[in-house]
């Protein structure tokens, strides 16, 4: 695939997420340059976890379940992975996997496709330009497997 379909569908994905922005939102947090901020809750939540677990979960979905894996953002700052799931009323663990939901009254900080890299924050996983996003079954399994494999090499 080009880059520039890539970048299209991005981009595209983006401005549909925009565009469900209420009219008069809450006032969102100050951004770098280079981001651009898009509310959850919305179109999307967020589950936001720990840089080495979402990394192995991010490339256990795209082995053994790629079309499950929505976008994927990568936050160097904070060394922490996000896994844009639906919005949805059904209640998953993510809480007491130690993982945090960000869902509706946040914000979340995303590169501007028009506006070049930026350092800190970069998709894993593009958007698709139908927007497809991570299926939160297949999300909660796999951090939950990727937990446990951590605990048994540890007490190995």
């Amino acid at each position: 695939m080009s880059r520039w379909i890539e970048v299209s569908a991005h981009t595209d994905w983006l401005l549909r997420a925009a565009r469900a922005a209420p009219a008069e939102p809450a006032r969102p947090p100050t951004v770098s340059a280079g981001l651009v901020l898009l509310p959850t809750g919305l179109c999307f939540d967020a589950v936001r976890m720990p840089q080495s677990l979402g990394m192995d979960v991010l490339d256990r979905g795209l082995r053994q379940h790629p079309r499950l894996v929505g976008p994927v953002l990568h936050d160097r700052f904070s060394r922490t992975v996000y896994f844009l799931v639906p919005s949805d009323d059904e209640p998953y663990p993510w809480s007491r996997l130690g993982l945090r939901l960000v869902s509706s009254g946040g914000w979340l900080a995303v590169p501007d496709p028009v506006g070049g890299p930026h350092a800190g924050v970069d998709w894993l996983h593009l958007p698709s330009r139908v927007g497809r996003l991570s299926g939160p079954h297949w999300l909660a399994g796999a951090a939950i497997a990727g937990l446990a494999a951590r605990l048994a090499a540890r007490s190995a």
